[in-house]
């Protein structure tokens, strides 16, 4: 696998369901699909809606309206999986990302980035969920917000608390006002 982590399918699942069934996607951009669990789980949840996979997400230019997008982008360089969000916002307003921890509060200038682009909700991994890797890796929700004002939600997934398809509602602690700690 060429020090590739693919994501594992509970979290795949976790993130796909981070998308409201009420928004009723029509398209949904995976622009780095890997071995495609990512687009399974999509497919699972939103059978209808169309999925784009491009095979390289340098050349690829979208023709048409992108109501979410879903990615667990490349960890190693770091910056990678930034520039690649930044890339991916230009097309979407609506993402759903796994990214190291690390690129959420390493920097005062992106995470200001992260809250002007729309950071509603950010869930802490627990470290066994890539196994040999040794990042800490959450998964990030942006949408547009109403106001600077409204709360992010942290969640912090223990192991114990994970279920197949998401977090236990009973295990998980979940702090909703997250902009005190980066203001």
């Amino acid at each position: 696998m060429n020090g590739e982590f693919q994501t594992p399918d509970w979290v795949c699942d976790l993130m796909v369901n981070m998308i409201p069934i009420t928004d009723n996607p029509k398209v949904i951009l995976e622009p780095t699909p890997g071995e495609g669990n990512l687009v399974r789980a999509i497919q699972r949840r939103f059978s209808q809606c169309r999925i784009l996979a491009p095979n390289d997400i340098y050349l690829f230019h979208p023709k048409e309206k992108i109501d979410w997008t879903v990615s667990n982008p490349p960890f190693t360089p770091m910056s990678l999986g930034f520039s690649l969000l930044q890339r991916m916002k230009i097309w979407c307003d609506n993402i759903v990302i796994l990214l190291p921890w690390l690129l959420l509060i390493n920097s005062e200038e992106r995470t200001d980035w992260f809250l002007r682009a729309g950071l509603s909700e950010v869930i802490h991994l627990p470290r066994s969920v890539f196994g040999s890797s040794r990042v800490q890796a959450c998964v990030m929700k942006m949408t547009p917000r109403r106001s600077k004002e409204e709360p992010i939600e942290l969640t912090f997934a223990a192991p114990q608390y994970i279920k197949r398809g998401g977090l236990s509602q009973t295990g998980a602690k979940k702090t909703k006002n997250l902009l005190g700690v980066f203001e």
